[in-house]
């Protein structure tokens, strides 16, 4: 299966952007299979899919300085962190109203992606896209300890999500200072690219303050360092050891998907962010409410001003701080906070840290430009946004997703599953044989039934089913309850 996409035309603002021929890449890696994606035979299919269609998954062949570092730098480094990082494994629901209204079987998939410890009380940073819509969570820490996790919340405005497991005494990153970063240091990525776990690579900073369209908040950091599908969410670490970014994408051309040396993380800052909303359960974030875009030198022109920076108003909320500071739209924006704006990302993450302050703003209109101060209100929508949905209500083996029906023989055999059912996702294929529900026979529809229901019936949150093909035997495991 593919790794999730965000592709789109090239645009000013929205949530991702492509040239033709271009592509952007979110980095968790989707699964074919159930949570034995921790096995080293799962990785290797998954490796050996990918390679043969993408052959630049095979080797990075983009050198880069960070490789020139002292072989001991790196392994102290590496070996001080990779404790804190996690793998995660996640199932969720491709249309949760479609499973809600119960209009067929529930349509699900499975992803992993990584995550980092921030907190020895069991609290994990990643990307809000390796867990939408999920509704089973399993994590798994350095020492290979498998854990369920809860989605506590996932961020609005960015692509950030905080998972909690019931773990304490935990090795936490230390979250560094975002706004210190400098073009040209060394950095190290670990995370689970194609499932491959605890995976390392070394690169530098690129660039700093990327905005790429994902959100209309990006403050990204660019570097060289390899990070590939399975990577989203993991850590980007600075020399000292401390999380300086959350990687979250890579730019890649044509057909394939792996690395050439241009992958973003977001600042760690904005993490902190989010984190410390998550713990106090606050929700303060200021709202201008203007409609904002970038300033082209045409337009600049247009309106009368010889401005390289700013941002140009394209409408103005009526009642709203702006419009009751005085600005209009064609107005320019060129400072708020103190601060001079460069872009929308810069000026949306200023105003929304400003909640229930009073702030200085500039503007210029017809080449004269103004000076206000702002009160900031608090935004009526929410901060976080819930994280976790509930499982899937399995009742039948319609909700499965499975057919079956019976050989001359009188053996039970799969006759259909449906796409991206639980069936699909848990493993069965067109034709195979059913031989046992845990140590159950099946000789009969009737006995797979009886033991589903029974099963549904006891709450028991799983069973173990033996499957028989022209391969051979092997037992699957269909969840029946979160």
């Amino acid at each position: 299966m593919p790794a999730l996409r965000v592709q789109a035309k090239k645009k000013t603002s929205g949530k991702d952007f492509t040239t033709r021929q271009t592509r952007i890449n979110t980095m968790e890696e989707p699964m074919t299979s159930s949570p034995s994606w921790l096995s080293l035979s799962l990785a290797f299919r998954c490796l050996t899919i990918l390679v043969f269609c993408f052959p630049l998954f095979a080797a990075n062949i983009y050198p880069t300085a960070a490789h020139e570092a002292p072989t001991s730098v790196i392994s102290d480094l590496v070996g001080s962190v990779r404790p804190s990082v996690v793998g995660i494994y996640m199932r969720g629901l491709l249309d949760p109203d479609q499973a809600a209204s119960r209009t067929g079987p529930p349509q699900i998939y499975e992803q992993v992606g990584t995550g980092s410890i921030v907190s020895s009380e069991g609290y994990i940073i990643t990307n809000k896209h390796v867990v939408k819509n999920a509704y089973h969570i399993e994590v798994t820490l350095y020492d290979g300890t498998h854990t369920k996790g809860q989605v506590l919340g996932a961020a609005r405005n960015f692509d950030l999500a905080v998972v909690k497991i019931p773990k304490s005494g935990l090795p936490a990153v230390k979250l560094g200072d975002s706004n210190q970063v400098k073009v040209g240091e060394l950095v190290i990525a670990i995370g689970n690219p194609l499932g491959l776990q605890q995976t390392v690579s070394a690169g530098v900073v690129s660039a700093i303050h990327r905005n790429m369209g994902f959100s209309d908040f990006d403050d990204l950091i660019q570097t060289d360092a390899a990070i590939n599908p399975g990577n989203s969410g993991g850590p980007l670490f600075n020399s000292d050891g401390e999380l300086i970014g959350i990687n979250q994408a890579i730019y890649t051309i044509g057909a394939e998907k792996g690395s050439i040396g241009l992958g973003f993380a977001i600042a760690s800052n904005q993490a902190r962010y989010l984190f410390d909303h998550v713990q106090t359960g606050s929700t303060d974030q200021g709202v201008l409410g203007a409609s904002i875009q970038r300033l082209t030198p045409e337009l600049a022109r247009a309106s009368s001003s010889d401005r390289v920076t700013g941002v140009l108003v394209a409408e103005v909320l009526p009642g709203s701080a702006a419009a009751k500071a005085g600005v209009q739209a064609g107005d320019i924006i060129t400072r708020f906070a103190d601060q001079t704006i460069t872009d929308t990302s810069q000026l949306n993450r200023a105003v929304v840290r400003s909640a229930t302050e009073t702030k200085n703003l500039s503007f210029e209109r017809g080449g004269k430009e103004i000076n206000v101060s702002v009160f900031i209100p608090e935004t009526s929508e929410p901060t976080i946004i819930p994280g976790q949905l509930p499982g899937p209500r399995l009742t039948s083996l319609k909700d499965v997703g499975l057919e079956l029906g019976a050989k001359d023989t009188g053996e039970v055999v799969v006759g259909s599953v449906v796409d991206n059912s639980v069936a699909d996702v848990t493993g069965f294929k067109t034709g195979d044989i059913v031989l046992a529900v845990q140590n159950a026979k099946i000789t009969k529809a009737s006995d797979f039934d009886a033991a589903i229901a029974k099963s549904i019936s006891d709450k028991v949150p799983g069973v173990r089913i033996l499957l028989s093909n022209q391969k051979g035997r092997r037992w699957v495991y269909l969840a029946l309850t979160e």
